[in-house]
């Protein structure tokens, strides 16, 4: 990776930039964007050591949250996909041509909730699982859900007390065995981080603060 001695700005691009994702190896960052402001957000990708960001998605809807595969040869993100649901797509790149994108491919849809938001996911390092928040049925607290990568399979990992806000901001543990979350009470803002067994059983609490929380990205 370049050598980064002094905070400069990374992007030159006009609008709103948001949610920067690392590569794997460190080099690059994707990250969604609204250039110009007032247009719908797309998925940019830029090396650590080029002046400029290229458009990697070409969609009609908003796209955001890009996350890398493992392996660094894919970017995926969320798509809006109607007024109740989001979809998981990934772009594969081309490893030698940077400024090239290969095809596109739907991975899965998910039901939107708008009551804490469920747009965080993440993508496991084995490659297996993609992890968003889910309400399996209308009214009910989002949960942790596992998505297949490869057959879009859902299998929902928590199941928060009824009348709670429930779980929202997963993200894998290195060694992909586990999920860390946070579970939000009835009431906005209280909120701890919990971590849910890909395997199975019961999610473990890890803070007691009851305080509202901010995702880290690492």
């Amino acid at each position: 990776p370049p050598t980064l001695d002094r905070i400069r700005p990374f992007t030159a691009l006009p609008g709103l930039r948001d949610h920067a994702s690392f590569s794997p190896d460190g080099e690059m960052v994707a990250f969604d964007g609204t250039a110009p402001p007032g247009t719908r957000a797309s998925i940019y990708l830029q090396r650590l050591d080029a002046p400029t960001a290229i458009r990697l998605s070409k969609g009609q809807e908003d796209e955001r949250r890009p996350v890398w595969s493992p392996d660094g040869h894919e970017v995926a993100f969320l798509r809006d996909s109607g007024a109740s649901t989001l979809a998981i797509f990934s772009l594969a790149l081309n490893s030698l041509v940077l400024n090239q994108a290969g095809g596109e491919r739907k991975r899965a849809e998910f039901r939107k909730d708008p009551r804490i938001g469920n747009m965080w996911f993440d993508w496991s390092r084995d490659g297996k699982w993609f992890a968003v928040a889910e309400s399996t049925e209308p009214g009910r607290p989002l949960s942790i859900v596992l998505i297949s990568a490869t057959s879009g399979e859902h299998r929902m990992i928590t199941n928060p007390p009824a009348g709670w806000r429930g779980d929202s901001g997963p993200m894998f543990s290195p060694d992909s065995s586990h999920v860390i979350f946070r579970r939000t009470t009835a009431e906005s803002g209280v909120e701890d981080v919990y971590e849910a067994p890909l395997a199975g059983g019961q999610p473990k609490r890890l803070t007691f603060d009851g305080r509202m929380l901010k995702r880290s990205e690492e």
